[in-house]
């Protein structure tokens, strides 16, 4: 038996790919953050994990977290993509 595609159900098949491997990029990300979780010591190296291996790993081009300091009451910026983290664990 014969399978005629026409032209339109290729576009649409093309986009419903292009869709899924876009969802599974995104879930081999949190996965890997996920299991990169298991291995960390402290909430500073939770936020940069987020950071290079979420933020980063999903195009984004910039991301500041923050975290409250509850004595304060104060937002402090702890981890950063992009512009203002242009080296290492630095952030401008």
């Amino acid at each position: 038996m014969e399978t005629i595609v026409r032209h339109g159900d290729y576009d649409s098949l093309k986009e419903k790919y292009e869709i899924l491997q876009s969802r599974e990029r995104y879930l081999e990300i949190i996965s890997s953050f996920s299991l990169s979780l298991m291995h960390l010591n402290s909430i500073e190296d939770v936020v940069w994990i987020i950071t290079r291996e979420v933020v980063a790993r999903m195009g984004f081009e910039d991301c500041v977290v923050y975290l409250l300091d509850k004595e304060e009451g104060v937002l402090i910026q702890k981890a950063a993509h992009g512009p203002k983290n242009p080296y290492q664990l630095k952030i401008k």
